[in-house]
Parts: C-alpha cells; sequence; structure tokens
C-alpha cells in the first residue's frame, strides 16, 4: 500500500483494482489490507482464479468492521471505473497474464514508455518500497532470539538500529 500515498486522499476515500491472477499472494494481501483500512479495494480476475472462500471470508470480517467496500470480480470494465490506481497488472509473459489479456483484449491498457517514466508513474517507488518491506517481514517472523544480539551489535527486535 506504500505507492498509493500519492493519491492524497484519506484511505477510506481511495479505490483500487488489482488485475490479475486473484489467488495469489498480491491478490490476497491487498483484498485483506483494504478491508482493514476501509479502502475500496477490488480484485479483477477470472472465476477460477479468483481469490478463496477463505481470504475473501477475512476480508469481509474486516470489512464490517472499517467500511470498506471489496469487490471481487470477472467484470473488467466494472472493475477498472473510477479506480484511483491499478497496483499490478499480471505480467503478460505469464500463462494467466496471456489468458486474462486475451479474454479482456488488454492490449489498449500497454504501458507504453512515456507512462512509465511519466511524473504520475510509481513503478519505482514501488520497486524500492519492496526491499525493506521484505526485510521488515523477515524480522518479524524470524526475529533474534531474545538477549541476543545480530551481527551489527543490535538488541532482538530492534528494527531501528539503536543500541
Amino acid at each position: 500500500m506504500p505507492t498509493c500515498w500519492p493519491c492524497a486522499k484519506p484511505l477510506d476515500e481511495v479505490s483500487f483494482c488489482y488485475l490479475g491472477d486473484g489467488r495469489n499472494n498480491t491478490a490476497s494481501s491487498l483484498l485483506v489490507t483494504g478491508g482493514l483500512l476501509g479502502m475500496d479495494a477490488r480484485i479483477c480476475a477470472p472465476a477460477a482464479l479468483q481469490p478463496s472462500s477463505r481470504v475473501q471470508a477475512i476480508a469481509r470480517g474486516l470489512a464490517a468492521g472499517s467500511g470498506a467496500k471489496l469487490t471481487v470480480t470477472d467484470n473488467l470494465a466494472a472493475a477498472v471505473r473510477g479506480a484511483d490506481f491499478l497496483p499490478a497488472l499480471h505480467n503478460r509473459d505469464t500463462e494467466i497474464g496471456q489468458q486474462i489479456y486475451e479474454k479482456q483484449g488488454l492490449e489498449a491498457l500497454e504501458v507504453i514508455e512515456e507512462v512509465f517514466e511519466s511524473p504520475q508513474s510509481v513503478v519505482f517507488d514501488q520497486a524500492a518500497n519492496r526491499l525493506p518491506t521484505i526485510k521488515a517481514v523477515m524480522v518479524a517472523t524470524i526475529g533474534i532470539p531474545a538477549g541476543r544480539h545480530d551481527r551489527h551489535g543490535r538488541r532482538a527486535g530492534d528494527v531501528r538500529g539503536e543500541r
């Protein structure tokens, strides 16, 4: 979600649509996070590739408390209408990506260099967010045993580098 901040709107007013294989961790995380943060979260995927019923139930449970609007559909036009941003579009070089392009006729949505390099593009921001996010998840899940220090002399659980 860090790359949606340029929207300059309160989170409960932000809408986004993920296009692609809805069974993967990105789609699942976006749906659950959207539900938690009260966003208008949409997943557009063919019926056989939509998020599992378990993931949808978790997201809807969170949405009940946050007021989020969640949509899982295979209707491309309805899914993207009014969305503030599209956080991911499946790679056309994958089997699912090619199926989505063929089924939905997405050639018109190809990102051209002019758009990729424009001031509105968050492609590089999104890539830059990836490594620190992965590191934070690793520290949070693996951690350093209590009372131990890492090779930099940091105490267990200290991700800011304080000693």
